[in-house]
């Protein structure tokens, strides 16, 4: 008598867990899918946004900072604040608070402070700044998710790279006539 509901219970627990199993994995499947879909979409976003839209994301920010003043990257938290700033220009965010210009002069100042620092993730900081160096800034937003995440962000995920004419004015109304290419 023992054995058959043994076996009875054993089959219903293992069918339980199979039936979560699959609704998990589906669910898993199904949030990819629309996390692609809203990745393909959102990058590289341009006239789809409305007016609004756009004024939020290049108007006026406030906590401006035009460059990156000697030792002031003194541990890991600066260097995170620092870079995070600088990314603001180049990505669409749920909200932004603060900038520092991608200026040649300031990747290369940050490297340099960044590079005298035993600070943790330091090469993970050193390999962004080199894509920066090189102008490469097709994963600016994951870059700056990855500072936000560290920062332990909540509020102002990015979620695309505004278009050369957005950052383009984000530059005219945060920096004035200050050059992206100083």
């Amino acid at each position: 008598m023992k054995k058959p509901l043994l076996w009875i219970f054993a089959s219903l627990a293992l069918g339980a867990a199979l039936f979560l199993g699959v609704i998990w994995i589906m669910a898993s499947l199904d949030e990819g899918g629309k996390e692609q879909e809203a990745s393909a979409t959102d990058r590289h976003s341009t006239n789809e946004s409305t007016k609004n839209g756009r004024q939020e994301q290049t108007g006026f920010i406030g906590g401006i900072e035009q460059t990156i003043e000697n030792d002031s990257i003194k541990k890991l938290d600066d260097a995170l604040e620092t870079l995070h700033k600088m990314t603001h220009q180049k990505v669409t965010a749920e909200d932004k608070w603060g900038a520092i210009p991608m200026t040649e002069a300031n990747v290369r100042a940050a490297k340099e402070q960044i590079s005298q620092l035993n600070i943790q993730d330091k090469s993970d900081l050193l390999q962004i700044l080199a894509k920066w160096e090189r102008e490469d800034f097709s994963q600016i937003d994951h870059d700056h998710n990855y500072f936000w995440k560290k920062q332990g962000g909540t509020i102002g995920k990015a979620y695309g790279i505004m278009t050369e004419e957005q950052e383009k004015e984000f530059i005219e109304n945060n920096f004035g006539k200050f050059s992206k290419k100083e």
